[in-house]
């Protein structure tokens, strides 16, 4: 195969044409049309991720579960740098490369997942060849490697979708049997769960019967964007943190904590305290619950602090709509919180 330099394609792409600057909150589809056909590269890697963009945006931008195309950041931190994808210096070991010519070897064998390969896509419909993407993964440095890490990094990731599921059920105070599960079937040739309950969560391998294809999908959406395995898809779990993650956890983390604010003599969530007692009448037992929580669903104990701005930020901030609101603000709180999320 010929060689390739990446710096001459750069300069030759841009020499002689417009250029616009790169807008993070303009879609990257727009700015290619508008630049006809050049946009302002803020480096050789950013240069790659627009040139793919044309192809691969639409399912892998901004709100996607893996937004590799959202803005240079999230190409560089997200696909770049990551050596499941690209190994800097050998194309053929990187899975980015074996996708686009149809040899992946992980949950999909090429991109775009259907129709024609992407190294099969005509000319005038992509901005970059393949050959051009293995001259940038032939000229990528690796990263200088400290032979002396800090010990006190952090090593943290984020909930897996079971242990959010799992987790979240156990500190809330609910069940699967009691809370989630409606019927199941007793028909062997049609095993079926129908589950109930507000945003109900289901893992993507389960089989809920197919009756029930609707409430499936919908479940499953929520797994897969929690990073839930999808083994019959062959979609491995995930621990990115996404916009549909957060979105998810945002949806799940609500209604999840109004069922457990709405159930009876949950001693799980309220220790001394009644979820419709006010501030009028009980502020110091609800700041007390709230140091509760704290130490329950954070695993620290709360400073004085810590309880005063969630009573006030977060408590008595929705305590106008009633106190059971108060205290599904607050338990959204928690669940939300980064040290909730994190292992």
């Amino acid at each position: 195969m010929k060689s390739i330099h990446l710096t001459t394609i750069l300069i030759a792409a841009l020499a002689g044409v417009s250029c616009v600057e790169d807008n993070p909150s303009e879609p990257v589809s727009t700015k290619l049309q508008a630049a006809e056909p050049a946009v302002c590269a803020k480096t050789e890697n950013d240069f790659i991720r627009l040139r793919l963009a044309k192809n691969c945006v639409s399912c892998h931008g901004q709100g996607a579960v893996a937004p590799y195309f959202a803005s240079a950041e999230a190409f560089e931190g997200l696909l770049v740098q990551n050596p499941r994808l690209v190994v800097p210096g050998d194309p053929d070991a990187s899975e980015l490369v074996k996708l686009l010519e149809g040899n992946g070897t992980g949950a999909f064998a090429q991109m775009p997942t259907a129709g024609p390969l992407f190294s099969e896509i005509p000319e005038a419909e992509r901005d970059i060849s393949t050959e051009e993407i293995r001259a940038w993964i032939t000229g990528l440095q690796l990263g200088v490697e400290d032979v002396n890490p800090y010990r006190d990094a952090p090593t943290t990731r984020r909930v897996g979708a079971a242990e959010f599921q799992n987790s979240l059920m156990a500190q809330l105070g609910l069940t699967y049997e009691d809370d989630f599960l409606q019927s199941i079937s007793s028909n062997f040739q049609s095993p079926t769960a129908v589950l109930k309950g507000p945003i109900p969560l289901r893992a993507s391998d389960d089989a809920p019967g197919l009756h029930y294809a609707a409430q499936a999908a919908s479940t499953r959406q929520r797994w897969a964007a929690l990073g839930g395995a999808y083994w019959l898809q062959r979609k491995p779990t995930t621990y990115e943190i996404s916009p549909s993650f957060l979105q998810t956890v945002t949806q799940v983390s609500q209604a999840w904590c109004q069922l457990a604010v709405n159930k009876s003599d949950n001693t799980a969530l309220f220790n001394g305290v009644s979820p419709t007692d006010g501030s009028d009448t009980a502020a110091g037992p609800i700041k007390a619950n709230i140091a509760y929580l704290h130490l329950r669903m954070l695993g620290l104990p709360a400073t004085d602090e810590d309880v005063l701005q969630i009573y006030n930020e977060v408590f008595l901030a929705h305590e106008e709509a009633g106190p059971k609101t108060a205290w599904v603000a607050v338990c959204s709180y928690f669940v939300r919180h980064p040290l909730w999320l994190s292992l």
